[in-house]
């Protein structure tokens, strides 16, 4: 598929109709118009061709080969992760910039020669939930170097000893992977970027050595959120069909089939195909509601729910420019929310709510609810809060002088917490 919409992005670019691409390429037109829709995978061929006649480099043939990986789990997988982020990742190289000032020959998590069991793998879990739920509360700035020393000196070294079983080694393997995830996860909420690449990819590593499948999905579904909020729209794409589209996707559990869905449906917005994320949208609404409390969904989608789904969804329509159902979503969204569990997540809904509000021209109820947002934000650290922030004075700017002393106060609240955050 993501071969497909960059192709008809760059013909479009150089103004090169699909019957002049077919003869540039000795292809059938028809051919070349079902991969730019979706309904054939294409070629390695195909796309050397396609790159040769639009003079695109290796950029298409490079997105073919990724395709094909994008089935399989281990060294395919692996290589297309590690092709988009332009190097290879190895976890000690991760951890050294990560945590530098930790000795790499600490003794880890079992110390000695005693067997590694299911407690041990209890305990990285148990560990990874608190800095989880941490994070919700007060941002991924507080605990990710915490958690960074946590993961190198306690857990990976950990990986290399005597395990009681094939079936614990892989357990481990893969608490290590959701802890690497959350600290992935933790650097992108901060705004450090490309420590998140790092962890992400080292996640998917580790996912994958567990053999869980759902993991590695889960993984991509954030690496996709990342690049999508980065404006990088292939890499969204590429990232988020794969979870949705195989393996991942039927081993994974209702809420978490809902969560990669809806990153998905965000992810083809940005590539302007509202038809398919509309289509992705109600899929991921099926797939929550047909959650149970009796599913054993693991902790890592605690945070997932009917508050969580009408904020992504909201944020789809936002950008596809329906202002008035975006309002609606984020409104459900916030009423439905535990803001003093996920109190991060509630000021950034309450930003964007209010930023959607303004832009559809109701200023003073925007400035309200940034007020909101701004009373929630109070000792929380976070990249994606200040980018609310950041985002309110742009809009208020806008309006040229207009909100009066209401406006004033919010722009000086903005500039403490900023030089708070610092």
């Amino acid at each position: 598929m993501e071969f497909g919409w960059r192709l008809k992005e760059l013909r479009a670019a150089r103004k090169v109709s699909l019957r002049a691409l077919a003869r540039r390429t000795s292809f059938d037109h028809t051919y070349l118009w079902r991969i730019e829709n979706g309904e054939h995978p294409g070629t390695v061929e195909v796309a050397q061709r396609c790159d040769e006649a639009l003079g695109s480099t290796t950029e298409l043939a490079d997105l073919a080969r990724a395709s094909e990986d994008a089935g399989a789990f281990g060294p395919n997988l692996l290589r297309s992760i590690r092709q988009v982020e332009g190097s290879e990742v190895e976890r000690r190289s991760f951890l050294m910039v990560a945590s530098s000032s930790v000795a790499a020959s600490a003794t880890g998590l079992i110390g000695g020669p005693r067997a590694i069991g299911t407690g041990d793998v209890a305990a990285v879990r148990d560990m990874t939930a608190l800095f989880s739920r941490a994070d919700q509360r007060h941002g991924g700035g507080h605990a990710r170097n915490a958690l960074t020393q946590y993961l190198m000196t306690d857990v990976l070294d950990s990986l290399t000893g005597r395990f009681r079983s094939d079936a614990v080694r892989r357990q481990l393997f893969s608490a290590a992977g959701e802890a690497a995830y959350l600290v992935g996860w933790m650097s992108f909420d901060d705004d450090r970027h490309e420590e998140a690449r790092r962890a992400f990819a080292l996640a998917v590593e580790l996912a994958t050595e567990a053999d869980d499948s759902a993991l590695v999905g889960h993984v991509l579904r954030a690496m996709a959120h990342q690049a999508n909020d980065l404006g990088h729209v292939s890499q969204a794409l590429r990232f988020s069909s794969t979870s949705v589209e195989g393996a991942s996707y039927l081993a994974a559990g209702p809420k978490e089939r809902a969560l990669m869905g809806v990153v998905h449906a965000r992810a083809l917005v940005s590539a302007n195909d509202h038809q398919a994320a509309s289509r992705a949208l109600l899929q991921a609404e099926d797939d929550l509601a047909s959650a149970s409390a009796g599913d054993a969904e693991p902790d890592r989608v605690f945070f997932f729910g009917e508050a969580a789904l009408a904020h992504e969804t909201a944020s789809a329509l936002r950008d596809m420019n329906d202002y008035d159902g975006a309002i609606r979503e984020f409104e459900r969204s916030v009423e439905a929310r535990k803001a003093q569990t996920f109190t991060r997540t509630h000021a950034v809904t309450l930003g964007y709510l209010a930023e959607v509000q303004a832009r559809n021209g109701d200023l003073e109820t925007a400035s309200d609810t940034w007020s909101q947002a701004l009373d929630a934000m109070n000792g929380v650290r976070s990249g994606r809060t200040r980018k609310v922030i950041g985002n309110m004075v742009e809009v208020l700017d806008s309006f040229q002088g207009a909100g009066g002393d209401q406006v004033a106060e919010l722009r000086l609240r903005a500039n403490d917490l900023l030089s708070d955050s610092q």
